[in-house]
């Protein structure tokens, strides 16, 4: 076994030939790491592999075990054939202990999503919490209907922070779901927003460019975003101008 999470705790660099070996190919050329994990996906079979940490199901794997140590194929419920569908999202936040997955359907063009790890603060955006981790990916219909139908909205990214989710669409809005005490969701917080429990739209207020001399006159303005990043309890936006 690699033991790739003993080598995460060494001070400088060590080589890991599990890694290696994965890389060694051309279509292994993305690499997607998060709390003590990494998943690498394979281009032209749409595997996804998966080590590290997996104390709430993390890894997606269907295993109570706490540590996954060597990489694993992580698989799609009710998916037998990756040749028929596009995987078009990967999330693995840094401080997160949930991950999500995006797939299209090459013959109906359909969406998919699906998510693991923990769901405690609603950071699956399905307008539920749950108590116990999600230890295999759970298909996510009404949350794709909502975005992707209802909303008509495609998403391109989405940004996990430590108990919050931020979606990136591709005409450059943001939705914020999760637990939002300090703000994290982009909404403001009160105490009927401590969570938001469906993906909510993210308002832009920018300074009034027709009254730029007082400082409390703001706009509601359209800002295309075109990536975003989340920290533990914080986001960050760039727009399309950079």
């Amino acid at each position: 076994k690699s033991h790739i999470l003993h080598n995460l705790n060494i001070r400088g660099f060590q080589k890991c030939d599990e890694f290696s070996h994965l890389l060694s190919s051309p279509i292994h050329d993305s690499i997607y790491y998060g709390r003590h994990r990494f998943m690498i996906k394979n281009h032209q079979t749409n595997e996804i592999y998966v080590a590290g940490h997996n104390n709430l199901g993390q890894c997606g794997v269907n295993s109570n075990e706490l540590e996954i140590d060597e990489f694993t194929v992580l698989r799609m419920p009710n998916e037998t054939d990756s040749a028929q569908y596009d995987i078009t999202c990967i999330s693995n936040g840094i401080c997160a202990k949930h991950c999500f997955i995006i797939i299209r359907d090459r013959k109906t063009r359909h969406f998919k999503i699906y998510a693991f790890g923990t769901n405690k603060y609603g950071q699956f955006g399905t307008d539920s919490r749950f108590v116990q981790p999600q230890i295999s990916p759970l298909e996510l219909p009404h949350l794709a209907d909502y975005l992707f139908i209802d909303l008509r909205m495609e998403i391109t990214q989405i940004s996990c922070g430590e108990k919050h989710s931020i979606l990136l669409s591709s005409a450059g809005q943001l939705l914020g779901c999760g637990l939002n005490d300090k703000g994290q969701c982009g909404i403001e917080y009160d105490e009927d927003y401590e969570f938001i429990l469906e993906p909510e739209l993210i308002e832009f207020h920018m300074p009034d460019s027709d009254s730029i001399c007082h400082e409390n006159d703001t706009a509601t303005s359209t800002v295309q975003i075109s990536r975003i990043a989340s920290g533990r309890e914080h986001n960050i936006a760039v727009d399309v101008h950079g």
